[in-house]
């Protein structure tokens, strides 16, 4: 009886530990996430989305265009990628 006793305090104190150390990684690995720093999206940003580089969201532009207008990749030099 005293064994299982001590058995049970045993993995009560595990148990306990193993919920302590989860409450104190949560929080760390909850801001330890990649931050990139948001770029302001006005009218002007809007009215010029086709001549920008960058994506601004999944279709390139608001509008969900899809199209990069980018030329470093063409018919002539495309066999060159892999």
């Amino acid at each position: 009886m005293k064994i299982l006793t001590v058995l049970q305090k045993s993995l009560g104190v595990r148990l306990f530990a193993g919920r302590l150390v989860a409450l104190a990684v949560i929080p760390i690995a909850a801001t330890c996430g990649g931050a990139d720093s948001a770029r302001l999206i006005d009218d002007a940003a809007l009215a010029n989305e086709s001549e920008m580089q960058d994506w601004l969201g999944y279709g390139r532009t608001y509008s969900e265009q899809r199209f990069s207008p980018l030329a470093q990749i063409n018919s002539s030099n495309v066999s060159d990628l892999a």
